[in-house]
């Protein structure tokens, strides 16, 4: 379906009218480019591409900032903190077998009780 038939594009022009802009976006013309470049992503990655870190996209980021943000439970299970929703739903969809993530918090038992180790860290 569209963007539009989701209802996500009158979400996002409600709440801009409300606070006078949400998510980054002031206008219509920008939603509808946010979600064209969404699209274009979700195509590129479809066929065979890989999700850039954010340093790549920035020079200037911080780790993973902006991009999606995991945490890390008490048993080391990895908990989605909801920020980049749409970088994993992407993930889950194509069921790609990697994406980077910003870690937020660690439980300190997952460290304590040995569920966290050393993270492997992998350069693309």
């Amino acid at each position: 379906m569209s963007w539009e038939e989701s209802g996500i594009v009158d979400l996002m022009l409600d709440e801009i009218e409300k606070r006078g802009q949400f998510d980054g976006c002031r206008n219509r013309a920008v939603v509808d480019a946010r979600y064209e470049k969404l699209d274009v992503l979700f195509n590129e990655l479809k066929q065979g591409a890989r999700f850039k870190t954010m340093g790549e996209l920035n020079p200037n980021s911080f780790r993973e900032y902006g991009g999606s943000v995991i945490h890390i439970g008490r048993d080391g299970r990895l908990v989605f903190s909801g920020a980049g929703c749409y970088r994993l739903a992407i993930a889950q969809v194509l069921k790609l077998p990697l994406i980077p993530v910003q870690i937020g918090v660690c439980h300190p038992l997952a460290i304590k009780d040995g569920h966290v180790g050393v993270l492997p860290s992998r350069k693309p």
